[in-house]
């Protein structure tokens, strides 16, 4: 019986070994015939690969020769679509495209566009503009579009080419009271073909018949109307805004005594910047900064209204105005001075046996004499001399908010070793 390995070759060591023998007794080495097959000898066994090769570039062969007949195949149908907008205006771009679904069968054929059945287009398969055309140079109406990519209908889309669309905006103004009116022209856009406003007899005039002088308010502005068989117009309605003017005071310089208040006189305020004859008044509170005596102090408009038939009309902006003023010190006068006679002593020293008292002093100010500088009028004897205030001082709190008047004084200046004459 015949022994064979795992992998089903015969093993025959005796056959190995009778060819060694063989090529000893000739003095040939012997070929090494290695593991011997179960069935045929080594040249059946490369033959039979040469013959899996051949049968494998047949297949490959055969392959690529189906390929090449598919693509040049007339009878091969081509399937696709063609996408784009159905519906666009006059002088708008509208990009076509073709889209293929089975690619290979497209290569190397033509792709024709046709409009309303006529040729517009032939592109190879494969070139930058075969799967692209523009339909923006076609007239107003339906058109029907076919691609066609050799002898297959690939595609077929129906476009609705809509009249330019010609926009007409009025106007939008913003204007201040009493501001001249300006022109009020609608503006279009959507010309083609070299259109203008001219060529067509588009003017842009507006319908505003209103006069004179305006109040504040918002006034339509209503254009009025253009037709042209080649466009479809729209229209946006303008308006006119006329705001409020800003008016303000005329320079002015408040001014007033002291009275312990801050209060000013409003009525010192003028308007400045009003239109014409208009009527319009202003009430107002107005205030110093502080109620003490000074000048160029500091005027505050605390409140401010308008009043009047056209008050509705005007703002003003009181807040920021800068106003001043002048508070003058109020007058007081001293009474009861009493001065003391004197012997006579060469000089025109005075003094008193009393001060006297304020009249005029408002009741909730702290003012008080400080000190009287006095003098007589001479050193001379004399009776009831006159009696020189040159200065009265003030104190307390308000004490710099007033004058002091002085009622006449006298005294008397008599000789040595006489009697003093009472000087009443």
């Amino acid at each position: 019986m015949k022994d064979f390995d795992e992998k089903g070759v015969e093993n025959n060591e005796n056959s190995d070994q009778n060819w060694n023998a063989a090529f000893s007794e000739t003095g040939s080495p012997a070929p090494n015939m290695g593991p011997h097959l179960p069935y045929g000898n080594e040249t059946t066994r490369k033959a039979s690969n040469a013959g899996i090769w051949l049968l494998t570039f047949l297949i490959l062969g055969v392959f690529v020769f189906l390929i090449i007949w598919a693509g040049n195949s007339g009878d091969t149908t081509v399937y696709g679509s063609v996408n784009g907008e159905q519906s666009y205006r006059y002088g708008t771009s509208n990009e076509l495209k073709l889209s293929v679904g089975n690619v290979y069968a497209a290569q190397g054929r033509e792709v024709v566009w046709y409009v309303d059945g006529e040729e517009v287009q032939r592109e190879k398969y494969g070139s930058q503009n075969a799967l692209n055309f523009n339909m923006a140079d076609y007239e107003v109406g339906p058109h029907e579009v076919t691609v066609k990519v050799g002898d297959s209908e690939v595609g077929k889309i129906n476009i609705s080419v809509e009249k330019p669309l010609l926009s007409v905006t009025a106007p939008t103004h913003e204007i201040y009271y009493g501001d001249e009116l300006p022109k009020f022209n609608a503006q279009a856009t959507g010309w083609v073909d070299k259109d203008t406003p001219q060529s067509l007899g588009f003017d842009g005039s507006i319908n505003f018949s209103r006069t004179g002088s305006l109040s504040v308010g918002e006034y339509p502005l209503e254009w009025n109307g253009f037709e042209n068989e080649k466009y479809e117009v729209s229209s946006s309605s303008g308006s006119l805004k006329i705001l409020p003017r800003k008016i303000t005071f005329a320079p002015c310089q408040f001014a007033k005594v002291y009275d312990g208040t801050t209060k000013a006189d409003s009525s010192q305020l003028k308007l400045m910047g009003v239109v014409g004859s208009d009527k319009v008044e202003v009430n107002a509170k107005v205030e110093f900064e502080d109620k003490n005596a000074a000048n160029n102090k500091r005027v505050i408009i605390t409140d401010c209204e308008l009043v009047g038939n056209n008050k509705d009309n005007y703002i003003i902006d009181y807040k920021n105005v800068n106003l001043v003023g002048t508070i003058t010190p109020l007058n007081v006068r001293v009474k009861k001075i009493v001065a003391n006679d004197k012997v006579y002593d060469g000089t025109t020293t005075v003094t008193f046996s009393s001060s006297g008292d304020l009249e005029g002093v408002l009741s909730s100010d702290q003012v008080n004499i400080g000190g009287i500088c006095a003098r007589f009028e001479d050193a001379w004897r004399g009776y009831k001399k006159r009696v020189l205030i040159d200065k009265i001082t003030l104190v307390g709190n308000d004490s710099s908010n007033y004058n002091v008047i002085c009622d006449p004084i006298n005294a008397s200046i008599v000789g040595k070793h006489t009697l003093a004459v009472p000087s009443n």
